[in-house]
């Protein structure tokens, strides 16, 4: 029989409470888990913590990324081991849109998505005008993950809408500060 496994990553910084740590990365591993065991692949569930409060993954989905409207999550966590390369080529594509375009939309997205649907449509109308394939780039890196490139979110009818692209600023910006460290050594 295959060997399956999943993870899951709490991306900290310095000084956080170990013991934090380490059960909000068990509840993580437990998502994943909870996604990938029926289906018998592997994956994981990652989050990077931002707040000074601690609480389990199903505490922080619900309380620091469930829309305020509650049909939105602005997570597509947890990842199978084959998306992860999806989920890189969309964090490359956020470093490379316009400063603030994605992490502005996310912001605004937490509080009224009327208004993020909106920013929405100005950055891609933005990006249709002064940079068509930086726009085409951006769409060919959400369609892994059944985004409508029209609004952000998953196109699912079940549950509540999801996005990657949050996931995806995180992971560039992981990725952007490990860079020089690894790069000086």
């Amino acid at each position: 029989e295959a060997l399956h496994a999943c993870a899951g990553v709490a991306i900290i910084k310095p000084g956080w409470p170990f013991i934090d740590a380490h059960a909000l990365a068990e509840s993580l591993c437990h998502a994943a888990k909870s996604t990938f065991r029926a289906r018998q692949e592997s994956g994981m569930a990652f989050h990077r913590v931002t707040t000074a409060l601690s609480d389990d993954w199903d505490g922080v989905r619900q309380n620091e990324l469930m829309v305020t409207a509650g049909d939105h999550v602005l997570t597509r966590n947890p990842y199978g081991l084959g998306e992860l390369d999806s989920l890189r080529s969309l964090a490359t594509c956020a470093r490379f849109m316009p400063r603030g375009a994605l992490r502005g939309w996310v912001d605004i997205a937490k509080d009224d998505t009327q208004r993020a649907q909106e920013r929405w449509d100005r950055m891609r109308e933005v990006l249709a005008v002064s940079d068509k394939e930086r726009l085409a780039a951006l769409d060919a890196a959400l369609a892994p993950f059944d985004v409508d490139p029209t609004t952000g979110w998953s196109r699912s009818a079940t549950g509540p809408r999801s996005t990657p692209i949050l996931d995806a600023l995180e992971i560039e910006q992981v990725i952007a500060r490990s860079l020089p460290q690894a790069v000086g050594r």
